[in-house]
């Protein structure tokens, strides 16, 4: 704050009269009856009024400390006796009061620009002594010494301007005092060291700018307050928003850009720990997608931490042993229930999660090895009749006796070996065919041979499919293929070539 110059009551300030038009009245006569009666008087008064002009006009600006003259220098002074002037003379004074009111309208300016100023609160004695000095010239004036007046007029006007001088430096002192209460948070100092601050140069920024801040402090303040008890009471959100009010009040507020701050900060640490630990009950409850998830979100939260990222892999990682086990668990049941193909697709979907999982690896393997033998068992059976191939039955023979290795086949498996060697034992086993035809057709019986001309024949051949073909001269052939199935009963078929051959 800055303190008022000297302290103290400030003295009341004079008004400066302007009797510019005052007239003498003419005293030659009495000049020259006084001059004829005493040379003595004359020295007398000579001397005295030299002492006069040096004790007024010399003195003071010997001893001056500075360009501020303390009010204590004048020295009251009684205007001599008013004398008659000559009309040249007169013209002289009329020149020296035109020059003592020019002076004199620069002093006025002076005092009413530092009123404006409000100078009575920050240098009131230098102000009052300034005002002394012209009104003590006024009095000069007014006895028309307009050269002495001009002088004191002079004086005060150099008061003033060194006054004004000081608008700069008195000005920075209520600014800093001002600023300094604002940190502070002092608002009613603040008001006051800003408002002179104003006084001084009205168009500042800088002044403007902490004025405005200190109109609003007290609200400010108060909203400030009332954020601190929500936050106590963890109502985060509307603590938020009384520190964003008072933001919106003051954008410049270091205070309340710290508690914005820290508030976000709280709201930011609360919603991280809630999805933290939301995520590690996920875990614990065996919800791997909702704990990845609410671990996510925890990184989203506060994108610097990694303690979400450890998380989320430690999610994926179990989330991915407990795929592999029910995929484990699945390929198992497939097994139980003989369907190789299925047990073999879970494996692949492990070994692709995994593909160093060795038990994967092997049920893969075995599921493969096993659907394969069961789709060799399975061709034999529906298809029996290839086994009338040499080559094929040999094949079938092994695959039966590898089926007949296996450990704990289960119910499918051993129904399958039951059948395959009920058809390995019956596909060897002749079946009866008879043939009838009309002892004219010749009958060839293919993968058999030649049969000739008969009316009735039967034979005994290996279960299979047969062509039979029937020739006659001048008749069309006939042709049939015919299927004996092993342990079938006796075939009876007629061929006989009826339709004879047209020429054309």
């Amino acid at each position: 704050m800055i303190e008022e110059d000297q302290g103290g009551k400030q003295p009341p300030v004079q008004s400066i009269s302007f009797a510019f038009d005052q007239q003498s009245t003419p005293v030659s006569a009495i000049a020259a009856n006084w001059l004829s009666r005493s040379y003595f008087i004359l020295i007398l008064l000579g001397l005295m009024l030299g002492t006069l002009y040096w004790v007024l006009m010399i003195l003071p600006d010997s001893i001056e400390p500075s360009n501020i003259e303390p009010a204590t220098s004048i020295v009251a002074t009684t205007p001599p006796r008013l004398l008659e002037q000559s009309p040249w003379h007169d013209a002289q004074l009329a020149k020296h009061r035109r020059a003592a009111q020019d002076v004199l309208s620069q002093v006025l300016e002076q005092q009413s620009l530092l009123e404006d100023k409000r100078i009575e609160r920050w240098a009131p004695q230098p102000f009052a002594y300034a005002l002394k000095l012209a009104e003590v010239g006024d009095g000069f004036y007014r006895a028309q010494q307009f050269s002495v007046a001009m002088e004191h007029y002079h004086r005060a006007l150099t008061q003033l301007t060194t006054l004004e001088n000081r608008v700069t430096e008195v000005f920075a002192g209520y600014l800093t005092a001002g600023q300094k209460a604002l940190a502070a948070q002092n608002s009613q100092q603040a008001k006051q060291q800003l408002t002179m601050a104003l006084y001084l140069k009205p168009n500042d920024s800088d002044a403007s700018f902490a004025f405005d801040r200190a109109i609003v402090l007290d609200q400010v303040l108060s909203l400030i307050k009332a954020g601190n008890i929500l936050r106590d009471e963890q109502q985060l959100e509307a603590a938020k928003d009384k520190f964003s009010e008072a933001n919106s009040l003051d954008p410049d507020s270091g205070v309340v850009t710290q508690l914005l701050a820290t508030i976000d900060e709280a709201i930011e640490q609360r919603d991280y720990s809630a999805a933290m630990s939301k995520g590690y009950t996920d875990i614990n409850r065996n919800r791997l997608v909702q704990a990845i998830g609410s671990f996510r979100l925890a990184q989203k939260i506060s994108p610097q931490a990694t303690a979400p990222q450890q998380a989320i892999t430690q999610s994926k990682n179990l989330q991915m042993k407990h795929n592999i086990a029910q995929l484990m668990d699945r390929a198992s049941q497939f097994e139980q229930q003989e369907q190789w193909l299925g047990a073999q697709q879970q494996y692949q979907k492990i070994l692709g999660l995994d593909s160093s999982l060795m038990a994967a690896k092997l049920g893969q393997i075995s599921s493969g090895a096993r659907e394969a033998q069961q789709q060799q068992l399975n061709r034999i059976i529906e298809q029996p009749l290839r086994l009338s191939n040499d080559k094929i039955y040999q094949q079938a023979q092994l695959t039966y006796e590898n089926a007949l290795k296996t450990k704990q086949p289960g119910k499918y498996l051993a129904s399958q070996i039951s059948q395959v060697k009920k058809i390995l034992s019956q596909v060897r086993l002749p079946v009866a065919l008879r043939i009838e035809s009309d002892s004219h057709t010749e009958i060839t019986l293919f993968r058999v041979g030649s049969l000739g001309n008969f009316s009735t024949r039967e034979l005994q051949l290996r279960p299979g499919r047969y062509t039979i073909v029937g020739s006659r001269d001048g008749y069309l052939d006939v042709r049939q293929q015919i299927t004996l199935n092993p342990n079938s009963q006796l075939m009876t078929i007629v061929v006989r070539c009826s339709q004879k051959v047209t020429n054309g």
